[in-house]
């Protein structure tokens, strides 16, 4: 099994290109149906079993739709000059409050689904 880098732990290099952004958006855009291809032959039972101090699968994919108003947040941070980009809840609160395992997960698919671009 392939060890996965914690998120603040991971380093994202300088893009340089340009010309990479179409990729981008394009990844970026097809990760919905992505995620619903991936959870669409789990049992359900297995979308919500926690492992030590990991989130569920729910909550993962509840953490994305938390996030999306951030990062177009800073996009619109970006696109107006601002002097920096708006700042974030670190300990991410909402995902820990929203109780996203309670949340059928076609619902969770559907709210990622409208959030992202």
């Amino acid at each position: 099994m392939m060890q996965k880098t914690e998120w603040f732990n991971r380093k994202f290099p300088v893009i340089d290109d340009n010309g990479v952004l179409p990729s981008i958006i394009e990844r970026l855009s097809g990760t919905p149906a992505r995620i619903e291809e991936m959870v669409s032959s789990i049992e359900p039972g297995l979308l919500t079993l926690k492992s030590k101090d990991k989130w569920t699968i729910k909550e993962e994919i509840g953490h994305l739709s938390d996030l999306e108003p951030l990062w177009l947040g800073r996009l619109h941070d970006l696109i107006n000059r601002e002097a920096g980009l708006r700042a974030t809840d670190l300990t991410n609160q909402l995902t820990h409050t929203a109780n996203h395992d309670a949340t059928e997960i076609h619902l969770l698919l559907l709210r990622f689904r409208e959030k992202s671009f």
